[in-house]
């Protein structure tokens, strides 16, 4: 039983000897993330540590006669995937989902088409936006896309569901259990919501359009819901 000097920095404790030592691991795998079994036994953790959260990875080599652990701090590569993996799925405009992000959770959703059950998008479009750009530049439109947004994260029902911001001025918000009638009924709050909220004095003004999926009008696809709801969201713009 040997241990190298690091293993105290990073289990946040020092095993006194072999027993301590195995109740110190048994205790870390209830913070096990990821367990993969090639070339050995490849183990990843989340800890809380004064410093904040770390995650630290654990390789196992094992024969006949000894187990050899090596123990890595990979806080910063994880920290660096993660932000990666944000800016590639949000907008950084406005932080809400992207359009990659939206057609990925339309391919995760449709991979059991089966249990997808009661399912609704709202198709969303900003009146305005070049108006606003045009008359008063365009932070004051990036301040008009921002002010929708947090009104889609703020306000019921929206705020219920999962929104994306898939072009210059349109927004999708996907629910799930949710009916298109009581979706309705609650938008117009909505909307009258967006008339009160100002950027430069001028409302936030939109059109929608709401949409149920139905499999036998959308034939599987959740994309055809969406062109419904597109559909009856021009309906309402003119």
């Amino acid at each position: 039983f040997y241990l190298t000097g690091d293993v105290q920095r990073l289990l946040g404790s020092e095993p006194a000897d072999l027993e301590n030592f195995r109740r110190v691991m048994e205790d870390l795998e209830n913070h096990c993330l990821e367990s993969v079994q090639e070339q050995g036994d490849l183990r990843i953790y989340s800890l809380e540590r004064e410093d904040g959260r770390r995650w630290i990875r654990l390789k196992l080599l094992e024969d006949e006669e000894k187990i050899i652990g090596t123990l890595s701090d990979i806080t910063q590569e994880i920290q660096e995937k993660r932000k990666i993996e944000y800016e590639r799925d949000h907008d950084l405009m406005t932080s809400l989902l992207n359009r990659r992000a939206f057609y990925n959770w339309l391919g995760q959703l449709f991979q059991c088409p089966e249990k997808l059950g009661v399912a609704a998008l709202i198709m969303l479009d900003l009146d305005n936006l070049k108006y606003i750009n045009d008359t008063y530049g365009h932070a004051a439109g990036d301040a008009y896309l921002r002010r929708m947004a947090h009104l889609l994260m703020r306000e019921e029902p929206v705020r219920r569901g999962l929104s994306f911001r898939i072009g210059g001025d349109e927004f999708v918000t996907l629910f799930e259990g949710e009916e298109e009638e009581t979706l309705l009924r609650e938008l117009e709050v909505f909307h009258m919501a967006g008339a009160q909220a100002e950027v430069n004095g001028e409302p936030v003004t939109f059109a929608y359009g709401v949409a149920s999926y139905d499999p036998a009008l959308d034939k599987g696809s959740l994309h055809n819901t969406l062109s419904r709801a597109d559909a009856l969201m021009y309906r309402f713009k003119k």
